[in-house]
């Protein structure tokens, strides 16, 4: 993988946030959860990676979406919405969003394993 250290076996990113698990996998990233050894608390590592083959218009489009949504998570502060702590630019073609952990069930494996969800519970989740 990518991350450019190890301490007791496993990877750290920048001397500072020890990764434990891969907790979940998109298109273009990857999420762990970690250990910020700073701050003594778990945070989730969003691992962004651009396909190093797309031309370079592309990546700059890409790049400037996600500057952008950054900035917009970095000026919220309500309950329901994760924190941007950190962004972390890992190489030309990677970087690492550091955000706020949230423990409990995975949404998409809740759906999955539920093919019915009752109203209540809709309302219940829609409303988080």
């Amino acid at each position: 993988h990518i991350f450019p250290s190890k301490k007791d076996g496993l990877p750290f990113l920048k001397d500072r946030y020890q990764i434990l698990e891969l907790i979940g996998k998109g298109g273009y990233s990857e999420v762990y959860k970690a250990y910020d050894v700073r701050e003594h608390k778990y945070v989730a590592c969003k691992l962004i990676q651009l396909n190093e083959n797309w031309p370079e218009e592309i990546k700059q489009s890409y790049l400037k979406h996600t500057i952008r949504e950054n900035s917009i998570l970095q000026q919220l502060n309500y309950h329901a919405i994760i924190k941007l702590y950190d962004t972390i630019e890992i190489d030309e073609n990677s970087f690492c969003n550091i955000l706020e952990y949230c423990s409990g069930p995975d949404l998409a494996l809740f759906i999955k394993q539920n093919s019915f969800i009752s109203e209540k519970i809709a309302r219940i989740i829609i409303y988080q």
